[in-house]
């Protein structure tokens, strides 16, 4: 079986949002389509898999991950992060928005002919990577992931090192990168900063004692 899926590079500075993932997930992917892993795939697919190396052909399981502009979001999906990102903000000074729309699929192919999709590994989690270009790094931002899979949207556990943020997934649907601007209250939980990110226009608001 061949994995076909990019990988993020930690040491070169990307100029728009990338996805891709780590070299254990290529690992991971790989024990599904060999049968090594507790992934639960439809029995289809599976039998398609097993013809199909039966038949000595080349397997090939790809992540597919495409950028979608605003009018391309599926309106259900569309509505329910709006929904979320309105009751994480009602009421506070927080400022929360979507940067990136993405469509997540894992593909299974033999012999470049598509045989089956991955819309959802139940117990199994493979880990995902955005890298985030420069000029959307600001002083207090903080980044987060939300998912919104089978008509339910929420916001998943990430965290943020060197511009890359990190999270784990089992289902493959309609993602949005989201950042928060934090102003007095704290992130919102799935929120991370990045750690190492470049500050700018920084202020020293300490206040200089008086004399009385």
């Amino acid at each position: 079986p061949v994995v076909d899926v990019p990988v993020i590079d930690p040491s070169v500075p990307v100029e728009e949002v990338q996805v891709g993932v780590t070299p254990e997930t290529e690992n991971e992917l790989n024990d599904i389509i060999s049968g090594n892993s507790d992934a639960e795939i439809s029995t289809e697919l599976q039998q398609n898999i097993d013809e199909a190396l039966a038949r000595g052909d080349q397997v090939t399981i790809s992540l597919k991950s495409d950028k979608l502009e605003n009018n391309q979001v599926p309106a259900a999906d569309a509505e329910k992060i709006t929904e979320l990102l309105t009751a994480q903000t009602s009421n506070s000074d927080k400022t929360l928005a979507v940067q990136q729309y993405f469509d997540f699929s894992v593909l299974v192919s033999a012999n470049n002919q598509v045989i089956g999709e991955i819309t959802e590994l139940n117990s199994s989690k493979i880990t995902l990577q955005i890298a985030i270009p420069a000029e959307l790094q600001k002083e207090g931002r903080t980044f987060g992931v939300i998912r919104v899979h089978n008509g339910v949207a929420e916001i998943l556990n990430s965290s943020v090192e060197n511009h890359i943020l990190t999270f784990e997934t089992n289902q493959f649907s309609t993602y949005a990168l989201a950042y928060e601007d934090v102003q007095k209250s704290p992130p919102i939980p799935g929120f991370t900063p990045d750690n190492n990110q470049q500050v700018t226009n920084t202020q020293n608001t300490q206040e200089t004692a008086k004399e009385p």
